[in-house]
């Protein structure tokens, strides 16, 4: 095992069939690491430095990498603009800790750029002691699956109603539109040369980053979308008005996925959206065709962008360094660095206090049905993450959980545009202390802020402000939330800017599966041997004598049955009566209503015994609920129903994730293979006596838990057991 540094001379030479083998291996050819446009890159924007680092496992290639010298001992991945993500050709992250030994000089920490979670080795973007993500980009997609009609009906109200308005006009006034789609290479020429007018004529002129057939930008895109056509992975798609160019779209694709490379629209026609209308035409023709099964945007998207997604997933950096030590010197570097910011920060607070500027206000609502429309983009935004984050869940909550309580719903604007929501629920802890916290309970996996993607720590810092003002608080709380999700780290800075000292507290341990394309039998070959035995031994005892069948209900016929198994199950288990009797029917009857229901039943003698709630949502699929009759259990119907599940989500459902939700039960680790962490952020109001009793017993709880977990560690050293596996912020928090 070795690597090999070697320089490279505007283009990959002899390694070119290694790199697309690797490519072709690892990613099925993604198209921004295929050798045609990574040679482009070097081309016209490589600078001269960049070396190519070859891994080799016996004869075998298993790492491929460009990287040139950023500064003093920082080696950064060769990745200019024009590529939005950049796939890193590495079997295994495990590869990399040779190659900071191999490179010149001393390097101590390298830089992979734009990595996207879906072509990057499964554990590149897990935070460990010597690496550091941090996200980048939010880029959304579409699934090319089902019918266009099925898709456009699952787009929100204000999308669909404004799309159809701006057809009226185009109606109105052209009568016809026109979407070309080229694909010959003597074709793409022309097609940027007029793409390049589209973006002179408009912003991107004016500051000078517009392509034109003439620069260095504009012959890279004719020099890629000319050798990706020779093989029929290059198309531009123009919409025409009255025989001129109102938009144009430049793609690229593999087998099954085409990237959207470029749009550029007519911003003299913006009344029109061609740019839009480009997109539905395009969309519409893409289901028809089924060439490809999914669109990818590689885009920083925007609310207004997120209502057309199906997917969306954060693009991250990836900092990797030589030692845990080097990686400590780093976060200490950017604390400071932090802190002297935030310094810098108030200092301007202070000298805008009385200028002219943005006018952060809010509206409070106390109903989700009382919120504007203009609303509806950031739920749409936050269900493609997780069914939890939609508007739906919460209004869930607000009718079978939280009837009698104090919501409140803040919607935060900006100039009198919607920048974020944040719901919230108003309560009195056991001391006494007013609490704001998420609008959540132990139903909740996932919760966070919804807010644009360019708000700022100052901006919601702003909104809190203003929030505290409105409804003054002791104590806020917020649970269930992703640590590694941008929103968290926002909340948690905003919060300290807004006057209040916060708290970090583990959550919940969270299992999941990244299905990676596979199929349920090659998901089902890779299980421990013990629980392939288990779950076949059981299925002929539960089969035997056709005693045994199982079902899966996913829409509104026999619903009503499956609710009353359910709950017929529910009371002849082990686990106490639910405290909020509705919710759980509701929650069936809404994901029904929605799509997402993949209910599991399991009958015995026409006696129905198990019963699994399974959530299945723009590609995920959330493990929920579920329950056994305990006078069944040596049947293992459980087990049965969830390989069964299994099945149908992964070969019927194409899910990309299947998620187990809340917490480290054993049985958890034997279906899935990764896990992750929810966390939340406690902080405490120190203008308020209330808040500084909170915050002195926050402080005290945490001071006595690290001197108890020091003192285990010096007992299990002294003891020859050396192990510290003491989460000092874990927990839990000091609950008032």
């Amino acid at each position: 095992m070795s690597w090999q540094i070697s320089p490279l001379a505007n283009g990959l030479g002899q390694w070119r069939s290694a790199w697309d083998d690797l490519n072709n291996r690892l990613y099925g050819g993604h198209s921004f690491s295929d050798s045609r446009f990574v040679e482009a890159l070097l081309r016209y924007f490589g600078k001269g430095s960049e070396l190519l680092c070859v891994h080799r496992t016996g004869a075998k290639i298993d790492g491929l990498l460009i990287v040139y010298p950023r500064r003093a001992g920082v080696w950064s991945q060769f990745v200019p603009d024009q590529a939005q993500s950049a796939p890193a050709l590495l079997e295994s992250t495990d590869l990399l800790k040779d190659l900071f030994a191999a490179l010149p000089g001393r390097a101590w920490s390298i830089e992979l750029l734009c990595q996207d979670p879906l072509f990057a080795p499964p554990d590149l973007l897990q935070e460990v002691s010597t690496s550091r993500p941090l996200p980048h980009a939010l880029t959304m997609n579409v699934e090319v699956k089902g019918s266009f009609d099925e898709y456009w009906k699952k787009r929100s109200k204000n999308l669909v109603k404004n799309m159809r308005r701006y057809e009226h006009r185009v109606n109105d006034e052209f009568g016809t539109a026109e979407l070309r789609i080229l694909t010959i290479p003597g074709e793409m020429h022309d097609a940027i040369a007029r793409y390049g007018e589209l973006e002179t004529s408009g912003w991107k002129g004016q500051s000078g980053t517009a392509v034109n057939i003439e620069n260095t930008q504009g012959q890279f895109y004719a020099d890629i979308l000319g050798s990706f056509a020779e093989t029929g992975q290059a198309t531009v798609v123009e919409y025409w008005l009255n025989e001129k160019l109102a938009a144009s779209r430049l793609l690229v694709s593999t087998r099954d996925l085409t990237i959207i490379l470029k749009t550029a629209y007519d911003e003299s026609q913006a009344q029109f959206a061609p740019g839009r209308l480009l997109l539905k035409d395009y969309l519409e023709r893409a289901f028809a065709e089924k060439k490809v099964s999914t669109v990818e945007f590689y885009t920083d998207a925007t609310p207004d962008q997120l209502a057309w997604a199906t997917g969306q997933r954060h693009i991250s950096h990836v900092m990797l360094f030589r030692s845990a030590h080097e990686a400590r010197m780093h976060d200490a570097y950017r604390a400071i660095k932090k802190l002297v910011s935030g310094i810098r920060s108030k200092a301007r607070e202070s000298d805008l206090k009385h200028s002219p500027g943005p006018v952060l206000e809010f509206q409070r609502h106390e109903k989700m049905s009382q919120l504007p429309s203009s609303c509806e983009a950031l739920f749409h935004g936050g269900e493609q993450e997780s069914f939890d984050l939609s508007a739906d869940w919460f209004k869930l909550l607000e009718a079978t959980v939280f009837p009698e309580s104090s919501i409140r719903i803040y919607v935060l604007q900006r100039d009198g545009k919607v920048r974020g929501v944040l719901p919230l629920l108003s309560k009195r802890t056991m001391m006494w202390l007013r609490q704001a916290k998420s609008l959540s309970n132990f139903y909740s996996s996932l919760y966070r802020v919804l807010l644009s993607p360019d708000v700022t720590s100052d901006e919601l810092a702003g909104y809190l402000r203003m929030i505290l003002r409105d409804a003054p608080v002791d104590m806020l709380q917020f649970d269930a939330m992703d640590p590694a999700h941008p929103t968290f780290e926002l909340l948690e800075s905003a919060i300290r800017q807004a006057g209040l000292r916060p708290y970090r507290f583990f959550d919940f341990g969270n299992w999941h599966l990244p299905v990676h394309g596979r199929s349920f039998q090659t998901y089902f070959q890779g299980l421990a041997s013990q629980v392939r035995h288990t779950i076949r031994r059981h299925e002929k005892k539960l089969f035997a004598l056709e005693r045994g069948r199982l079902k899966i209900v996913t829409e509104n016929d026999g619903l009503e049955e499956a609710i009353a198994a359910w709950h017929k199950i529910y009371g002849r288990s082990w686990k106490a009566a639910e405290p909020f009797p509705k919710f759980v029917p509701e929650l069936i009857r809404m994901c029904a209503a929605r799509g997402w229901l993949r209910m599991g039943l399991a009958y015995y003698d026409g006696e129905p015994i198990a019963s699994q709630i399974w959530i299945v949502s723009h590609g995920r699929a959330a493990i929920y609920k579920l329950a056994y009759d305990e006078k069944f259990a040596h049947l293992s119907a459980g087990t049965i129903l969830t390989a069964h599940l299994l099945r149908h989500v992964l070969d019927v459902d194409k899910v990309k994730e299947v998620d187990y939700l809340i917490g480290d039960d054993d049985y958890k680790k034997d279906w899935m293979s990764h896990r992750r962490e929810r966390w939340g952020i406690v902080a405490y109001n120190s203008r308020t006596i209330r808040g500084i009793i909170g915050m002195t017993n926050e402080i005290s709880r945490r001071s006595i838990r690290t001197a108890w977990c020091h003192l285990n560690h010096i007992l299990a050293t002294f003891k020859g057991k050396a192990k510290n596996s003491c989460n000092i912020h874990g927990g839990g928090h000091a609950g008032p």
